[in-house]
């Protein structure tokens, strides 16, 4: 399946709870990505939450998947990645 097209399914099914969809982790590092809508006002082109901690701290962000197969992010510490999507894996528990 292709991996926008389950995203936009995940997206879909979890508009009414703004659980984790996707997740990324490794090296003390965890980004998760949420179905909600960015939190960060000066971001208007990346649409959806995100939330990074490294280090015991924890960064607001937002994130889009773009042509290239890349979750594009933007955290509110001014940091920007793009990670391709298939390292994400789907969320199952909370």
């Amino acid at each position: 399946m292709n991996f926008a097209l389950l995203v936009a399914l995940l997206l879909t099914a979890s508009l009414v709870h703004a659980e984790p969809l996707l997740q990324v982790q490794g090296n003390d590092t965890r980004i998760v990505l949420y179905s909600e809508p960015c939190a960060l006002p000066a971001v208007v082109n990346l649409p959806h939450r995100a939330e990074w901690t490294a280090r015991g701290e924890t960064f607001a962000g937002c994130w889009a998947i773009n042509v290239f197969g890349y979750v594009v992010m933007y955290f509110d510490d001014r940091t920007a990645a793009a990670i391709p999507a298939k390292l994400f894996a789907v969320v199952r528990e909370v």
